[in-house]
Order: C-alpha cells, then structure tokens, then sequence
C-alpha cells in the first residue's frame, strides 16, 4: 500500500502469499492480494479492505490462516517502519472468512482457525472471494508520525485444518 503524506511522505503495503500442497491430489491455495495504493492523506483513519480467494481442492472448506510482518523495531504485532528504522506505528490487521470488511483481528504470528474456503474454482471466478484482509492504520497515530517513507510487508500463509 501507498500513501502520500502530506508534509509526511508515503506508507507502502506489501503483501505475500503463500500455498500449501496437501498431497499429490489436494491443495489450498490463496490469490488475489496486490501492493494497495492509497493516494493522498489528509485526514481521518485509512481503512484498506482486499478481497481475497482462498481455495481447497478436496471439498474441506477449513484453513489456518497465520499473517506475519517484517518490522523489527518491536518484535511482535503488525507495524510500519520508517526507512532508518527509527519511529513506527502499529497496523491493525483483521481477517474475515467471507468477502467483506471487518472480521476477527489477528495476533502477529499466532494461526487463526477459519472456514469458508471456496470448493468450487481455485481463482474463485465461480463461487466468488471468499476472504477479506483488512488493514486499519487510525488517523491519530498518521498524523503523530515524523516525516518520512513508511513501509511494512506482510506475509499471508494459509494452510489445511
């Protein structure tokens, strides 16, 4: 994701995913994610919703889903870093086993046990997304923010339950 800061400069959002082969005939698989751009910030929270296809070929419809980043400031939960790795701010990152806003809020690292996989399509052009990442950074915490370029990467792995 990007977004240019007024006076601040921009946040970049990248977002991983990964597959997990069941067996020679079964597989859960996971599209659908891209690097968000927001646009210009001015006020207010910024909220980006992306649907996404989860989908297991084998007619189970449950995963685990574990959503990890790559800020090292603090250790654990989801943060943007500044390029020198000086000043940060926490990313609230949510997870919904349908193709809507809201869901449940992940724990850096921690598996979350889920359902609604799509049995139908593996890129889900049948049956539809069937999945919602959402991020939430508070406008609160932008706006306390030293200038600069602000990145996080996110890693998304889903996996048979």
């Amino acid at each position: 994701m990007t977004c240019q800061l007024p006076k601040k400069s921009s946040i970049l959002f990248f977002v991983l995913l990964a597959i997990y082969p069941l067996s020679a005939v079964s597989q859960i698989r996971i599209t659908g994610a891209v690097a968000a751009s927001y646009g210009d910030w001015t006020t207010g929270d910024i909220v980006i919703d992306d649907n996404l296809c989860v989908y297991r070929d084998d007619s189970v419809d449950r995963y685990k889903v574990l959503i990890t980043d790559d800020s090292t400031i603090t250790p654990s939960g989801f943060y943007l870093e500044n390029v020198p790795n000086t000043s940060e701010v926490s990313v609230e990152v949510r997870w919904n086993n349908a193709p809507t806003s809201g869901g449940a809020a992940i724990t850096d690292n921690k598996t979350k046990n889920t359902n609604s996989a799509n049995e139908v399509d593996e890129l889900c052009v049948t049956g539809g997304d069937s999945a919602n990442l959402q991020i939430t950074i508070t406008g609160t915490d932008l706006d306390a923010l030293p200038p600069g370029d602000y990145s996080t990467e996110l890693n998304v792995q889903v996996e048979p339950r």
